[in-house]
């Protein structure tokens, strides 16, 4: 809204639909956590809003298509490879699900063709790092 500011062209908002940041094939979105408080009076369960990287749909769909293919053709290797793979990607809590959902239609597919894979590996977490010192610290306070 500042009339001296330059003009960057069309402002987007990232959380909504359509407008995700993209990056390669992943997005960043702002999605709502359930997250467990542990207090005085026990254990409560409260909403959070934060923002995470996960698959584009169209890389979503191409993995599972290429899982799909590769237990329709018997090819308990490829479909190893290709969970292995998925498994060695950062573990944002959007691209975890994701891989996490992968791995269980791998699974209830290959048990409908008589295949066994590899089970589910530890995935790995993600975790939040400060960034800011609590009061956030200026150059002033630096100098």
């Amino acid at each position: 809204a500042d009339p001296d500011s330059p003009k960057l062209g069309p402002v987007s908002d990232t959380r909504l639909r359509g407008q995700h940041l993209r990056w390669r094939q992943y997005e960043l979105l702002h999605i709502e956590k359930k997250i467990e408080v542990h207090g005085e009076h026990g254990k409560k369960t409260v909403r959070d809003t934060t923002w995470t990287w996960r698959m584009t749909a169209q890389r979503y769909k191409e993995h599972e298509a290429f899982i799909v293919d590769r237990v329709k053709h018997r090819d308990v290797d490829g479909v190893d490879k290709e969970l292995q793979a998925l498994a060695m990607m950062p573990m944002f809590s959007g691209i975890r699900g994701q891989t996490l959902k992968l791995y269980g239609e791998a699974k209830k597919l290959a048990g409908k063709f008589g295949l066994a894979i590899a089970l589910v590996p530890e995935l790995p977490f993600m975790t939040k790092l400060p960034v800011y010192a609590e009061p956030p610290i200026t150059l002033r306070d630096l100098a």
